[in-house]
């Protein structure tokens, strides 16, 4: 379970979070949707304890995040940033096997069994000794999605949270749904999520609340059957869109409009006059731009 109360970030002059609270019950998904820039990636890393706050308090599982040592906090919460750069040529499984750090490591044929299962999840048990920098981005991702959970379900808490930040960005949308679909299995197990998505409609179809962050600001918290709207999405990203019913589950859904965004006026006149000057080039500069 996370709780944050009236939790703010100043670095210098510029407030990166001003004065957020939210709760992210065990058994909960919550996915945070915004802008970029808006500080979802900023709040990730202060409720999992990698960045200080400047005030307000973080609690976890009942008790200020302070009070867990970073080794205590590893053994009940596991975080899988945007990206994780790894250039030693691992073997698929060892990258794997390195999620169970904070519990100490046993035979090397135990930790490849378990590091198999792992991969089993993530679907991506035939990449075992294949080397970790031979793969595609998609398969690195979930790769350390199999590390992570490795982590997370070696620990024996009874209340476990996981942060994920932009987890299916690089993947396929058949891989995007196995994935969500293996975090939803996870709030069955009583895992907290917290979840960074750019996705909104597999936000949609998934979590239990979203939360829609703007300018390091709470734009608005709830129930996904109830924020999730055209009019949310409008002010989160300047995106024009139409919601509609989804023909086989009670989940909103929501298309872009014919319109969606407007090129700014400087953009629009800047492709107007190359537009205009394209036009204006005679045959003979045509043929001898061609030429060169």
């Amino acid at each position: 379970m996370i709780e944050a109360h009236n939790l703010s970030l100043k670095m210098g002059p510029h407030c990166l979070l001003n004065n957020l609270s939210l709760t992210v019950r065990s058994g909960e998904l919550l996915a945070v949707l915004g802008a970029n820039g808006a500080g979802k990636s900023t709040l990730l890393k202060v409720l999992g304890g990698q960045w200080p706050a400047s005030s307000g308090t973080v609690r976890m599982n009942g008790t200020d995040l302070n009070a867990y040592s970073k080794a205590e906090r590893a053994r009940f919460r596991a975080i899988m940033p945007q990206s994780t750069p790894l250039a030693f040529p691992f073997l698929v499984w060892e990258v794997v096997a390195l999620g169970r750090t904070p519990f100490g490591f046993r035979s090397r044929a135990r930790e490849r069994l378990q590091a198999l299962d792992m991969l089993t999840l993530t679907e991506t048990e035939h990449l075992a000794e294949r080397r970790f920098t031979q793969l595609s981005g998609g398969e690195m991702q979930r790769v350390q999605l199999a590390r992570v959970l490795n982590q997370l379900l070696s620990s024996s808490a009874p209340q476990k949270t996981l942060f994920l930040d932009e987890c299916t960005a690089s993947l396929d949308p058949a891989h995007q749904h196995q994935v969500f679909q293996l975090v939803r299995a996870l709030t069955r197990l009583n895992v907290a999520v917290f979840a960074i998505v750019h996705d909104i409609n597999l936000a949609a179809q998934y979590a239990d609340q979203v939360m829609f962050l703007k300018a390091g600001a709470l734009q608005s918290l709830g129930a996904t059957t109830e924020e999730m709207t055209p009019e949310q999405i409008k002010r989160a990203f300047s995106l024009n869109t139409l919601g509609l019913a989804h023909p086989e589950v009670s989940r909103p859904r929501l298309v872009a409009s014919e319109t969606p965004v407007e090129l700014n006026r400087r953009a629009q006149s800047i492709l107007q006059e190359m537009s205009t000057a394209q036009a204006q080039t005679s045959p003979s500069d045509s043929a001898m731009i061609a030429a060169s």
